[in-house]
């Protein structure tokens, strides 16, 4: 249970970095939704990733970001009022029209993308400020499971290496090839040596036309041997 939560932390806190990322290398701004007029399209607690726009580029059913007062506002163009370079807004769960209209000098940027839920942390800190030393505990415990995590996965790697380097050399000590055929390793133990005669045979072996042994030569054919192949 534990690595399961610490993988969900580590995976929440990697998708806010990401967000934050793209947002700052495509030059975007990132809101957090702090209220429920624009459900179900956008939910309560979504980053929100909107780009800069130009009034003469608007068009109706695009969702904006404008400000009013000290409060940014996302809602849907309703209509556009060409003449007074302004819209009508309405947000999807609100049943009338935003009271005033919104000057094209007003809007801040136009929807591109929503992130559900990854709004959350920020929403609450923003709510209840207080809460901000338990969040940043949250925040370090996701951290520290993260790099937890991280470690246990190369420790893991370093064990399954060191058991495979261990296995092999137990294959060698019984003698067996550790290639995988299972076959045993020739007289000797390594690989195999050609002799003189190129065969391919071990010293002191019978596969060669004379045999080597602590630098004296034996077998049919050797010199002193009395012996003619």
């Amino acid at each position: 249970m534990r690595r399961k939560g610490g993988r969900a932390a580590a995976a929440f806190g990697a998708g806010v970095i990401m967000v934050f990322l793209l947002a700052r290398l495509w030059g975007l701004q990132v809101y957090t939704v702090m209220s429920g007029s624009m459900e179900p399209e956008i939910p309560v607690g979504s980053l929100v990733l909107a780009g800069k726009v130009q009034g003469t580029s608007l068009r109706e059913g695009d969702v904006i970001v404008y400000q009013r007062g000290e409060s940014r506002i996302i809602h849907r163009i309703k209509e556009i009022r060409w003449e007074e370079a302004s819209v009508i807004t309405q947000g999807d769960a609100n049943e009338r029209e935003d009271a005033a209209p919104v000057n094209f000098g007003q809007i801040r940027g136009r929807l591109l993308w929503t992130v559900p839920w990854l709004g959350y942390p920020g929403l609450i800190l923003r709510r209840t400020p207080g809460q901000t030393v338990i969040w940043g505990a949250i925040g370090l415990l996701a951290l520290a499971a993260a790099v937890r995590l991280w470690r246990n996965r190369s420790k893991s790697k370093g064990e399954e290496e060191l058991t495979s380097i261990e296995g092999e050399k137990g294959k060698r000590a019984l003698g067996y090839d550790s290639s995988g055929s299972g076959n045993p390793l020739p007289a000797g133990g390594g690989a195999r040596l050609p002799d003189r005669q190129g065969t391919g045979a071990q010293p002191g072996g019978y596969g060669g036309k004379y045999q080597y042994r602590r630098g004296k030569i034996s077998g049919a054919g050797a010199p002193g041997s009395g012996k003619v192949p």
